[in-house]
């Protein structure tokens, strides 16, 4: 268990920074929008992360995957 969350956590970082030094250079090379341009696409980006959040809440909600009381094997 406590392999698997260094894991995860390792990757996130690691694609995280990748993230990071992505948006820089788009908005610099890319977009031609220089520094300010990288504030606007993070958060874009953020924006797009709670949007994508509230999404996957509404569908969670609404949407059932296996009738209740059913275990998933048998269903």
């Amino acid at each position: 268990m406590l392999a698997a969350l260094t894991g995860t956590c390792a990757g996130l970082t690691f694609v995280g920074g990748g993230v990071w030094t992505l948006i820089l250079v788009l908005s610099d090379e890319a977009f031609g929008l220089g520094t300010e341009g990288s504030g606007f696409l993070n958060s874009v980006y953020g924006a797009g992360g709670v949007v994508g959040g509230l999404l996957a809440g509404y569908v969670a909600a609404r949407v059932r995957l296996a009738s209740p009381g059913v275990p998933p094997h048998l269903g």
